[in-house]
Parts: structure tokens; sequence; C-alpha cells
């Protein structure tokens, strides 16, 4: 019987790794974020907020392993300091601290969320419209819909893959905790 009880606490503890490698790593994602959002509101009531500071904040996430682009992550702060309390003078001096950052970030590299095909497709239908060859435009825009035809496709099959994953986790679990209390029941 001690066998038996070593493998039902192996199935539990790979339940509880996949229930984590679902929903723990995005809730602590958000709530890593949320503090550096919390650090930078801080900051500004301490009249030290500035475009280093910022970007310093958003750089100990990303090499703390948070994946998160620059553009979004400033993005996000502008929506969530006016989600907060925050009384206007407060939205408004931050407004105006960060979307000047945002427009300069977008105006640096306005595609850098993309992988790199997607961004060189891109780049070339700007060059492509501004000299106005249509024909070559035709062609870009076909592989940009070809590329999010097949995005679209990964999404849904990660999608079907992510929900019987949680629910095989999820039946292993209980079988892992009928086993065990049937193996205290006999023992």
């Amino acid at each position: 019987m001690p066998f038996y009880t070593f493998l039902v606490a192996i199935y539990i503890l790979v339940a509880l790794i996949v229930i984590y490698y679902f929903w723990g790593k995005s809730i602590l994602q958000d709530c890593a974020i949320k503090s550096a959002y919390k650090l930078l509101i801080k900051s500004h009531s301490q009249s030290s907020l500035d475009a280093d500071i910022i970007y310093s904040v958003y750089n100990q996430l990303f090499k703390n392993g948070y994946d998160i682009i620059y553009m979004d992550f400033l993005e996000c702060f502008l929506i969530y300091i006016h989600e907060k309390d925050l009384n206007k003078e407060q939205i408004i001096s931050l407004t105006g601290i960060i979307s000047p950052i945002l427009q300069k970030a977008k105006e640096e590299e306005p595609y850098a969320h993309l992988d790199e095909r997607e961004k060189h497709l891109l780049i070339e239908i700007e060059k492509t419209a501004k000299i106005g060859e249509t024909m070559s435009l035709k062609t870009h825009l076909t592989d940009i819909s070809d590329i999010l035809f097949r995005k679209q496709k990964n999404l849904v099959d990660s999608n079907k893959r992510n929900t019987w994953a949680l629910v095989i986790s999820i039946i292993g679990l209980v079988l892992s905790l009928v086993g065990l209390i049937i193996s205290i029941i006999n023992h």
C-alpha cells in the first residue's frame, strides 16, 4: 500500500503543476504588473516619475520573465490610472507624462508587438502604398491574410488543448484524492 500512496501523491503533484501552469502564471503576472503600476503612481506622488523610471520598472518586469511589450505596458497603465480612485489632477498629470512616452515609442517602433515576418510585411505595405504600386500591395495583403488565418487557427487549437488539459487535470486530481482516501481506509 505505501507504493499506491506514493503514486497518488505524484498524481496530485502533477495535477497541481498543470493547474498552476494554466492559472498561476497569469495571476502572478497580473499581480506583478499591478504592483509595478502602484509603484509608478507612488513615484508620481513623490514627484519623481519620469521616462527613465517608467522604463526601469518595465525593464525589471521583463527581466523577471513577465512577457509584456513596452507599448502595451504603457497603454495598460493609462487604463489602470483611469480605473483607480485617483483625483482628476493626478489622472491628468500621469496621462501628461505617459502619453508622450507612449507616442514616442509608437513612432520609434510602430510594429514592435509583431513577429518579424508581420513587421516586414507591414513596412513593405507602407512603402508600396506610398509609391502606389497596387499589384505588390495585393500580394502583401494576401500574405497578411494568410498569417492572420494561421494565427486564428493556432489560437483555436490552443484553446481546445488548454480546455482539455484543465479538465483532465481536475479529473486526475479527483481520482487521486479518491485513491488516497481508499488507501487510507484500507491501511
